[in-house]
Parts: C-alpha cells; structure tokens; sequence
C-alpha cells in the first residue's frame, strides 16, 4: 500500500539475492512469489537453519512442484540437495515429495536414504514408513537405512512397531576380542575390501573408497593416514 516503502524493499530484496537477508525479507515482508529463488538459496545451504527456512517459505502450491521437479531433475547434486533441505524441513507439505522418492528405485540410494531420514523426523512421516513397510511396498536396499532410523524415534508406541518390524542386526555369533587385542591383529586387506562392499554391509552406502561407493559421508581412502588403529576401531 505504500509505493515507496516497495520500491525500497524490492530493491534491497533484489540486491540481497543468494544471501541469508534475502530469506529475511521474505519471511518478514511475507513477500509471495519468491520460490524459485528461495529453492536456489536451500539448495546451496541445504543442511544451515537459514536454508532450511528457505525451503519451508518455498513450500506453496507453486513452490511444491518446483521442488518435486529439482528432486526428479536430471541434475543429480541439485536433487540430493533439494532433497536435504526437504528433509530437514520437517513439514507435513514436504512429505508426499518424500515418499514419492523413496518409492523411486530408479533414484540413487543416498538420494532415498535422506528422504527415509526425513520422514522418520515428524510423526505422521514415521507411520507413512511404517505403512510402507508393513504393506511389503519399502525398497529392500532401504531397510537398513530405514531401521536405523526408525527404533530411535522419539514416540514410543511407533519404536516399539519399528523394532517389530525391523529387528535390529545381528553379528555372526562371534564374540570380538578387546579393544587392546584388536589392535595388535592383522588384517586381511582383500577380504576387508570384500567385507566394505558386499550390500549387506551398507559400509559403501555412504562412503567412497578408491572412487567405489557412494559420496555421502566422509571419504574413506585415507582414512589410516589420520587415524591410528584404535581410534578407528
């Protein structure tokens, strides 16, 4: 209603572009139409409280189908990235997009990893998992991800259904020596490598080692190089 108080917040909207005050000034001004740029901004910041904030301003009806298009886009880091942001929104809106990947075998697995991750932190996103697996519709490549995820949920009754429905893993019936022995051993590097990439390990799920595996957690290559034994065990 005021021309000229526009003008100057537009400009100082349009000169802030890429920056935390622009998140600020459209949260305050509640300015609409700002989505695209608002994804752009979660997108670069996905896992920092203002691009979190960012993607939940970007949560509108326009702004739902421009982050479910970047999650099934073509660019792969733009898609985890968007998905990192919608995952630590923690917003009902966001679920549906969630879920939908989560389904989508075809998408990589630390891309479907980070939206279990995301559904497990609200309520009705654990049921929606729980509902999923139950009915035989979870990808099975998620179950461990999904397990892990779901018995440390801060509600009780959906706990106790998620360590019914995914029993925490077992070792191999062997007892492991003490820290002070381990370290003395040695190890078998080829069956180690076989160990690190076999799917039931999940050890590669996340981490890259040589270039095999997938870049999510830390790089692992070099790992002995600045960690001694025991500190690694």
């Amino acid at each position: 209603s005021n021309p000229a108080l526009k003008k100057i917040v537009l400009k100082n909207l349009e000169a802030s572009k890429g920056t935390p005050t622009f998140v600020e000034i459209v949260r305050d001004f509640e300015l609409m139409g700002q989505e695209s740029e608002l994804i752009r901004f979660a997108q670069t910041h996905p896992k920092e409280s203002t691009g979190v904030e960012a993607m939940r301003l970007a949560l509108t009806e326009p702004g739902l189908k421009l982050v479910a298009d970047a999650v099934n886009g073509t660019d792969p880091n733009a898609a985890l990235a968007t998905t990192e942001a919608l995952a630590n929104a923690q917003s009902p809106k966001a679920e549906p997009i969630l879920l939908s990947a989560v389904k989508d075998s075809k998408k990589p697995l630390a891309l479907r990893t980070v939206a279990v991750n995301g559904l497990a932190k609200t309520k009705t996103g654990v049921r929606a998992l729980l509902a999923k697996a139950k009915a035989g519709r979870l990808p099975a490549d998620l179950n461990f991800a999904a397990g892990n995820a779901l018995r440390g949920v801060r509600w009780k009754n959906l706990r106790a259904q998620a360590a019914k429905q995914f029993p925490p893993p077992t070792g191999l019936g062997q007892a492991l020596p003490p820290l002070a022995k381990l370290i003395t051993m040695k190890g078998d590097i080829a069956n180690g490598e076989k160990v690190f990439f076999r799917p039931q390990s999940t050890c590669a799920t996340c981490h890259q080692v040589n270039g095999r595996g997938n870049d999510f957690g830390p790089k692992l290559s070099g790992i002995g190089t600045k960690l001694g034994k025991e500190a690694l065990y």
